[in-house]
């Protein structure tokens, strides 16, 4: 186990007094890392419904493919986060607080796609017979390097920022993040391909890709930007902050806000509001956000490719809600404190802060 050469002493006196400036530089490296994610997203579908492209496309199978699938999935959901939360209406002011948690959804935005580029490297260079031959298939890799290139050009005034606040400080383990990811990077580079021809084979190589995505990526964020203490709020802090500030600047719809609150009261959706208020049972949305994924990702997979045979139906829903519910559900266990999704708030205590 290693440490941090940084003392957290060294790093308050490091701290940054100009909050404006700061929450200006923290906007801008926001929208860089939510273009990449966007740019990002592209290059996933792109480099699989695009005939020459999909053709050479060599991590287009799992375990690549679901590296691929949640690591845009993730990425999208930090980009989210990341502009919700510099962009937050702050009436009273924004708390110098909350850019921790603003450097840190895009470093795990910046992180999930520099992940799921190094899988694509390794199918890349695993299978470099299937596509070195091809004018497409050096574009496709052409179009990988390039958006890691793009990659590091966004991290750097995330890097920056961070380092100047004191998010860099902390005790660190170096070596049980290499080896985490070393032993990410020999199972895309090793699993045995063969084992795809088979149901069981093919729902394991997507759930290791998963895995892979996921935990690689947790490793690295906590390594680069370690958390310390509570988050500054929750998602649900800026949801309303948001309700707040829509409420008072558009007069000319108060009626539906008016409409919203009084059903809000009724003693149905308050039991319902209860019952998945994610402060108190941190678990019961997320379930439901799983299947609610699952199907999602089942109804898009239909449309797209059509309805599978009768005897098959049954095999493709299961596969598909398992995996993405799986997803979601290790997702939000790794990330749920270090991006400050749900604050936890005792059964016996009522209303937001």
């Amino acid at each position: 186990m290693g440490y941090n050469a940084r003392a957290p002493a060294q790093s308050r006196k490091c701290a940054v007094t100009d909050p404006t400036r700061d929450l200006r530089q923290a906007r801008l490296a926001t929208l860089a890392a939510s273009l990449l994610a966007a740019l990002f997203w592209a290059f996933f579908n792109v480099s699989k419904h695009q005939p020459s492209l999909a053709a050479v496309n060599v991590f287009a199978e799992d375990p690549y493919d679901a590296v691929g699938s949640f690591g845009v999935q993730l990425a999208g959901l930090a980009a989210l986060l990341s502009l919700l939360r510099s962009f937050r209406p702050a009436p009273q002011g924004f708390i110098p607080a909350r850019l921790a948690l603003v450097l840190r959804s895009n470093l795990v935005l910046l992180i999930a796609v520099a992940v799921t580029l190094l899988a694509d490297g390794v199918a890349l260079i695993r299978y470099a017979d299937q596509w070195t031959a091809s004018i497409a298939g050096w574009r496709l890799a052409g179009l990988a390097g390039a958006l890691m290139a793009l990659n590091l050009l966004a991290g750097w005034p995330v890097l920056a920022l961070g380092r100047r606040l004191g998010l860099a400080s902390g005790r660190r383990s170096w070596q049980g993040v290499a080896v985490v990811c070393v032993t990410g990077v020999a199972v895309l580079g090793f699993y045995p391909s063969a084992w795809r021809q088979s149901v069981p084979g093919a729902l394991f190589a997507a759930l290791l890709g998963m895995v892979v995505l996921f935990v690689c990526t947790y490793a690295l964020a906590i390594l680069i930007f370690p958390p310390t203490g509570e988050p500054a709020g929750d998602l649900m802090d800026d949801l309303a902050g948001f309700y707040v500030s829509a409420k008072a600047h558009a007069p000319a719809a108060w009626g539906l806000f008016s409409r919203l609150e009084r059903l809000a009261e009724f003693f149905w959706a308050q039991a319902l509001i209860r019952a998945l208020d994610p402060r108190r049972h941190p678990w019961r949305l997320a379930a439901l956000a799983a299947a609610g994924m699952g199907s999602a990702l089942l109804m898009a997979e239909v449309v797209g490719e059509g309805v599978p045979r009768l005897n098959l139906i049954l095999v493709v829903a299961a596969v598909f809600i398992t995996i993405e519910g799986a997803g979601v559900l290790l997702g939000y266990l790794l990330f749920r404190q270090y991006l400050g999704l749900f604050r936890r708030q005792p059964t016996g205590q009522t209303g937001n802060s």
